[in-house]
């Protein structure tokens, strides 16, 4: 699991609390509020469909994994094992992306 460090929290928050208050002054009904945010939501869809894969994935692989025999013990694979395969297929599905985009 990632860990973060206390300055990027700070900052994280502090964008957060921006970001709050920008909508709170109806930054989200200005004109082209929407277009501008093309690129992030395409971003999060994309995510949001990597996470799915790999759910999918994960379920796939550790259908046949049972729990050792003592309960609490874990399984077959650490959350660190996830997220390294979480890496490889972004990078992977990115790479394909670039390429179809380069063919096209």
């Amino acid at each position: 699991m990632t860990q973060i460090k206390p300055e990027r929290l700070k900052q994280l928050e502090d964008i957060e609390y921006k970001m709050q208050c920008l909508e709170a002054g109806g930054v989200d009904n200005w004109s082209y509020y929407s277009e501008a945010l093309e690129e992030y939501n395409k971003v999060k869809d994309r995510e949001l469909a990597y996470e799915e894969l790999l759910e999918s994935i994960l379920e796939v692989l550790c259908g046949g994994v049972h729990e050792p025999s003592e309960r609490g013990a874990g399984y077959g694979f650490t959350e660190d094992s996830q997220d390294e395969v979480m890496k490889i297929m972004v990078d992977g599905l990115n790479r394909i992306i670039k390429n179809e985009k380069e063919e096209s």
